[in-house]
């Protein structure tokens, strides 16, 4: 629970404790959270030292050289997102005002996908293939081990910027809430 903090709201269309595939089209009728859902936050509250936002994208092939690792998550985030959840960055650092503000493809990469994608290597600054686009990798997280609360399994994440994400996919349609 740390990871998840105490003092942190969260907002997202589907609740934590059902089965994903109970009431599926009841939660899947609400809207997503979105970047003016997060402005409006942002203008509105008196209490907010920080928000952010995380579109989430399951199950995708990154790619180093000859590896690669089946069924990662994705998740681009804006900039306040490591106010908001505690992320333990073994290696590396987060993004930068500059990279999140122009979508640079960077990547912050989850142990388990670190060590499967580079094995002895040193990640940082090595490129990963998403989507067929080149990302830089700039972090690495500790690794996580078992979890009461899997928000999203850091282990097998991969974390990107909000702003590159959306040159990607189209984030509305993505798995999303807001904290």
């Amino acid at each position: 629970f740390d990871k998840l903090g105490n003092d942190v709201v969260y907002i997202e269309k589907r609740p934590w404790n059902e089965n994903p595939h109970e009431n599926y089209w009841k939660y899947a009728a609400r809207p997503n959270p979105d970047l003016e859902d997060l402005e409006v936050i942002q203008d509105r509250s008196n209490y907010t030292e920080a928000a952010a936002l995380a579109v989430y994208m399951p199950g995708r092939t990154v790619k180093y050289r000859s590896s690669n690792v089946r069924g990662a998550y994705i998740s681009g985030v804006t900039y306040d997102y490591n106010k908001m959840i505690q992320m333990d960055i073994e290696k590396g650092r987060y993004f930068n005002l500059f990279e999140h503000q122009k979508g640079v493809n960077r990547a912050i990469l989850g142990h388990k996908v670190a060590t499967e994608l580079f094995q002895e290597i040193d990640p940082i600054g090595k490129e990963i293939k998403l989507w067929g686009q080149n990302f830089t990798v700039i972090g690495v997280l500790e690794a996580e081990g078992q979890s009461i609360v899997k928000v999203i399994p850091f282990d097998q994440a991969i974390f990107i910027s909000h702003n590159s994400a959306k040159k990607l996919i189209n984030v509305g349609a993505a798995s999303a809430w807001g904290t």
